[in-house]
């Protein structure tokens, strides 16, 4: 790393430039990496809402019906 350093804070003016294809690649692959890394965290997200609902709801036995359901009640005297 030191060497990199060295030789790229000593060394005279050079010409160079990236090509139209090299910046479209690099470019590309910075979008990629960009849409990879959202759709990880996405997909993250819902692993850790399914893991604490499925522990939360376990409370509820299958088959069981839950306190909120959609039933009638009975009118209020």
């Amino acid at each position: 790393m030191a060497i990199l350093l060295y030789t790229a804070t000593t060394l005279p003016q050079v010409l160079a430039y990236i090509d139209p294809g090299t910046g479209s690649f690099l470019f590309q692959m910075l979008m990629a990496g960009i849409l990879s890394l959202g759709l990880m965290l996405s997909t993250m997200r819902e692993r850790v809402k399914h893991f604490f609902k499925s522990r939360l709801g376990a409370k509820n036995k299958p088959g069981s019906a839950p306190e909120s359901s959609n039933s009638p009640t009975p009118p209020k005297a």
